[in-house]
């Protein structure tokens, strides 16, 4: 009589294509990325106003002579006015902080919602440490690796929008301490 092979294929016992497929599917939905960038947008332009409003407020500036030096906007009060834009470029960081600090928050909840259950079933196997994942290894690397890429870009975007938002109070900083 001959031997026969009636183990498992590996990685069989648990339905891997249907949970990468399923993390797949709500990860290639960018539709999430769009409150991001409508933030984004809003105080960019936001802050193109400011900028259009100090424009303004200097040419209404009378111009002083310097000599032969030629003429130009006293220096003093152009640097009040770009003082002044700085404290506006701050009060829309600011806003755009607290705005986004609750876009983050649902980000993160969105994203830990939607890994959950993939990463459950990592977790179960410790991640493939003595498990073998047989026809679905490519496929459950593949997946994980997306899973982590979408962790990244998501603190790397927050790092970007905070960033953003420091650059305001440290311009201001800087333009204080020069005095």
């Amino acid at each position: 009589k001959p031997t026969t092979n009636d183990a498992p294929i590996p990685g069989t016992d648990m339905d891997w294509v249907t949970q990468c497929q399923t993390y797949t599917r709500s990860a290639l939905d960018l539709s999430r990325w769009e409150k991001q960038t409508a933030l984004q947008q809003k105080y960019a332009e936001q802050h193109d106003a400011v900028n259009v409003w100090v424009e303004a407020e200097i040419k209404k500036l009378p111009m002083i002579s310097f000599g032969e030096y030629g003429h130009d906007h006293d220096p003093e009060k152009v640097k009040a006015l770009q003082k002044q834009g700085l404290d506006k470029h701050c009060a829309v960081a600011e806003a755009m902080l607290k705005e986004a600090l609750v876009l983050f928050a649902e980000s993160r909840q969105d994203l830990v919602q939607r890994c959950t259950h993939l990463n459950d079933a990592l977790k179960t196997v410790r991640y493939g440490e003595t498990y073998q994942f047989g026809l679905h290894y490519t496929l459950v690397l593949q997946t994980q690796a997306m899973m982590l890429g979408e962790i990244h870009k998501l603190l790397e975007n927050e790092i970007e929008v905070l960033g953003t938002i420091a650059r305001w109070e440290y311009e201001r900083r800087k333009v204080e301490g020069s005095r």
